[in-house]
């Protein structure tokens, strides 16, 4: 069985006419078998020389046809060219070709466009079949067992988006992280493509798309609260330096927890200069289901009927004059992907004046960080949920700046 190889540039007048003599030869006899290769004019040159050097081939136009040696192995007999090709198929078989330029022509115009084509779909596959990649930073968080299922199960980024979950807790137990990679493996997710492991900065957030940070540092016994800022605001500007080295400029971060929530979002969107400042987005959903559970309690009721729950003012310390440059919230409503804030709402003097003491409160924590008090323009969105974070259906939320 004789086994050949036709391969050329999809605008080449020769590969039109070899590849015709091939299908010809095919058709016609028995023992003959070709398998024809098709590459961009632009790719042609770069993978014609790495074929070459690989097999110790001198070859350097289009088309390029050798001789699988099948029942031997080996790398192949180099025929040559068209010219090399039409004088074996005249020796072995006695077929000359008679194509006409004008055909020539046609049939390499044809392959150029469906080259084309295939390489469109081929670039349209890739993108819809690449995970999307999720970095996940305090995830011995018990939160992080309750979000992965919404993260993987198509719930929140559609039935047809591959998702990679990749778990962060700095100096947190490795192994413990990798029982709790088996543990998510183990759940066979079909969207979910793979998951890693890490317990330090290092390579973190290498290629994210979304980036969820839970993690709550609280102040230790003996620890003042000052302290405990410091401390916390070295963390969340070295975890901002990262984002913005080695995440993707399109970034989505989602910062959680009960803590001190609007400091931490604060300290990351001001060393994060790279990202948006609009791609940060709290989350006060912890926060809101204590509420809800509370009014549930008060009510008499099962907190799932309590709706529209919504979170004013510094996140995990309180128990519009509102200046710019800190993070407070407050009520939008989001729209394509965009919050605007709902400025029409009327609020009492005793609101306003609690609002005030809360603004002072902000102002206060940023000073146990930054001694020499610099002026900081930010914005973020503040949502009740999840989902709402990635989604652009209208909805209600609050916003912080």
């Amino acid at each position: 069985m004789a086994k050949f190889v036709v391969a050329g540039k999809a605008n080449c007048n020769y590969y039109a006419k070899a590849e015709l003599l091939a299908d010809y030869l095919q058709k016609n006899l028995p023992d003959f078998h070709v398998f024809k290769i098709v590459q961009s004019p632009d790719n042609w040159q770069s993978w014609l020389q790495a074929l070459c050097k690989k097999n110790g081939w001198v070859h350097q136009k289009s088309p390029i046809i050798w001789r699988e040696l099948v029942d031997r192995g080996g790398k192949g007999l180099l025929l040559g060219g068209f010219n090399d090709f039409m004088e074996y198929a005249q020796g072995y078989y006695g077929f000359t070709s008679d194509m006409m330029t004008a055909l020539m022509l046609k049939i390499a115009k044809e392959n150029l466009k469906t080259n084309e084509k295939d390489q469109e779909e081929e670039a349209i596959h890739r993108i819809q079949k690449k995970a999307m990649a999720i970095w996940i930073s305090g995830a011995l968080c018990p939160a992080c067992a309750i979000l992965i299922p919404a993260l993987v199960n198509g719930e929140v980024f559609g039935h047809s988006k591959e998702v990679s979950i990749n778990l962060l807790h700095i100096d947190g137990p490795l192994s413990v992280l990798q029982g709790l990679q088996m543990e998510i493996e183990d759940m066979a997710w079909p969207l979910l493509q793979k998951v890693t492991v890490q317990n330090s900065l290092r390579k973190a957030f290498m290629d994210a798309e979304v980036i969820i940070l839970l993690d709550d540092l609280m102040p230790e016994k003996g620890q003042s609260i000052e302290d405990c800022y410091r401390e916390m605001g070295g963390v969340y500007q070295e975890i901002a330096i990262k984002i913005d080295t080695f995440a993707k400029p399109n970034v989505r971060v989602i910062v959680a927890g009960n803590y001190i929530l609007n400091l931490k979002t604060y300290l990351l969107m001001d060393s994060a200069y790279a990202i948006d400042h609009c791609n940060f987005v709290a989350v006060s959903t912890q926060l809101e289901g204590e509420v809800k559970a509370l009014l549930a309690r008060k009510l008499n009721v099962s907190p799932v009927d309590v709706k529209d729950v919504i979170v004013w003012g510094n996140i995990g310390r309180s128990d519009f004059d509102i200046p710019s440059g800190i993070i407070f919230s407050v009520p939008v409503r989001f729209c394509g992907g965009k919050w605007v804030i709902q400025s029409q709402i009327e609020i009492s003097e005793e609101t306003k004046d609690k609002l005030k003491d809360i603004v002072q409160e902000l102002k206060k924590e940023y000073n146990f960080n930054f001694s020499d008090e610099k002026e900081t323009k930010v914005e973020f969105s503040f949502l009740p949920g999840l989902d709402q974070a990635f989604q652009t259906r209208n909805t209600d939320g609050a916003v912080s700046f």
